[in-house]
């Protein structure tokens, strides 16, 4: 059931995420659903469990990005092995602050990857990457950068706490 209920919530998050989630922006700050879900899955799985659920999201959602393919999977991969790793390493406690500040640091990983990935296709006129962060100056991308965290910390709050009630229900008996 729990499978389940992992592969429902992640078609649904690729599907709202592909659809539009502009009506959901607040001052260019957009939710990312499906990294969200996967940070918090990162923290409640092991990477090794889940890897290959991450990349198939990665390949949904290179699928239906004007991005090069493999720009999202790559990006996801390895912000989702970062959030692992500093899991694993460092904060070992799955509360309620570790996962905000885990989340926090995955979408901020990603976005980096991606920044960094569109810097080396523009250096190499590939230039199909130039709409994602080619447009901003440094201070507009980093206010942008921060509203998205600040943003996505909130429904990152809002859905551990539906995560965390789910699947660790302890039995009334």
């Amino acid at each position: 059931m729990k499978t389940f209920l992992i592969i429902l919530t992640f078609i649904l998050s690729i599907l709202i995420h592909i659809s539009g989630v502009f009506f959901l922006s607040f001052y260019e700050a957009n939710l990312n659903f499906v990294l969200i879900f996967s940070f918090i899955l990162v923290v409640h799985k092991e990477f090794k469990k889940t890897w290959w659920a991450f990349l198939a999201i990665g390949f949904l959602l290179d699928l239906f990005s004007g991005l090069p393919f493999g720009v999202i999977s790559f990006s996801l991969i390895c912000s989702c092995f970062l959030v692992d790793w500093l899991n694993r390493t460092i904060f070992s406690d799955p509360k309620f602050w570790i996962v905000v500040i885990l989340a926090l640091i995955g979408i901020f990983s990603y976005h980096f990857t991606l920044l960094v990935l569109s810097k080396i296709f523009l250096i190499t006129k590939i230039e199909s990457m130039a709409f994602v962060y080619s447009d901003y100056s440094f201070w507009k991308l980093a206010l942008k950068m921060i509203m998205t965290l600040i943003y996505n910390a909130v429904f990152v709050s809002i859905i551990f706490y539906a995560v965390k009630k789910i699947f660790y229900q302890k039995a009334n008996s």
